[in-house]
C-alpha cells in the first residue's frame, strides 16, 4: 500500500491532525451493492429495521439522522472514512479508523456505544486515540464503511483487530498516518500471537537444552563412578 502524506486540518475538540488520500467516492453500481444487500428485518413502531445480508465493503456518507442504518450494517474491526463537512470529497482530505462496537449489556448498540480507533497527532508523534461516533456526528463529520482491500487482502478476525489495537496503544507502535494505523490492525501480522510463539519457541527450547546438560551431566557422573 502507497500511504499518504499527512495533511494538517482545522483544530477541533478531537479532531483528526492528519488526513489521507481517500478512495474514489461510491459509485451509483457502489450504491446499488449497498442498498441491494439490505434486507428489512424487524419492525418496531411503524419503524422497519434493517440489517446486512453480508459484509459490505463501501457505503454512502452517513449523517447523525442515519444513526439507525449505521447502527444496523457497522461492525467490530470495518474500516470507516471520515470526514468533516466543511470539506468537499475532491479535496482528498478523509481520515480513516477502524470500528469497536461496544453496547451495554442486552441492549441494541447506538452511536454512543460504536468507537472509531483512529490516530491523532500528539507530542510530535501519532498517538491512537477512541471517539465515538456520537462525538464526531457532533463535531460535523460524515462517516462510511470502506473495506475496498478486503477485494485482495485476509482479513483478521474481530479478536485479532481488538489485539491489534491494543498491541498499538500498548507498546505505542509508530504509524505513518491513519491508512497505516488501519491496514496494521484489519490486514496486519498478528504480533502479539508471534510474540508468544516466539516466546514459548524459546521456553521449549531451553527446557530441551537443560534436559540435554542434565542428561549428559548424568552419564559423567555415571562414568567416574565406576
Amino acid at each position: 500500500m502507497v500511504l499518504a502524506t499527512e495533511i494538517m486540518l482545522p483544530p477541533r475538540r478531537n479532531s483528526f491532525n492528519g488526513a489521507d488520500s481517500p478512495p474514489k467516492s461510491p459509485t451509483k453500481s457502489n450504491w446499488w451493492f449497498f442498498t441491494s444487500k439490505l434486507k428489512s428485518a424487524t419492525t418496531y413502531g411503524g419503524s422497519t429495521h434493517t440489517v446486512a445480508t453480508q459484509k459490505l465493503r463501501e457505503s454512502k456518507w452517513f449523517n447523525q439522522d442515519e444513526e439507525r442504518l449505521y447502527c444496523a450494517v457497522i461492525e467490530t474491526g470495518f474500516i470507516v472514512e471520515i470526514m468533516h463537512h466543511e470539506q468537499h470529497n475532491e479535496e482528498n482530505k478523509s481520515h480513516y479508523g477502524v470500528v469497536s462496537v461496544e453496547p451495554k449489556k442486552n441492549k441494541k448498540p447506538t452511536a454512543n456505544d460504536i468507537f472509531v480507533y483512529t490516530v491523532n497527532k500528539c507530542e510530535n508523534r501519532l498517538k491512537v486515540i477512541k471517539v465515538s461516533t456520537k462525538e464526531l456526528w457532533e463535531q460535523n463529520y460524515k462517516i462510511r464503511i470502506n473495506n475496498l482491500n478486503d477485494k485482495h487482502k485476509k482479513t483478521n478476525s474481530e479478536k485479532e483487530i481488538k489485539s491489534q489495537i491494543n498491541y498499538a496503544i500498548k507498546h505505542k507502535t509508530v504509524f505513518h498516518n491513519s491508512l497505516h494505523f488501519v491496514d496494521f490492525c484489519r490486514y496486519g501480522e498478528q504480533l502479539e500471537e508471534r510474540k508468544r510463539q516466539v516466546s514459548e519457541s524459546v521456553k521449549w527450547g531451553s527446557v530441551g537444552m537443560n534436559a540435554g546438560i542434565f542428561l549428559l551431566t548424568r552419564e559423567k557422573s555415571h562414568s567416574f563412578s565406576k
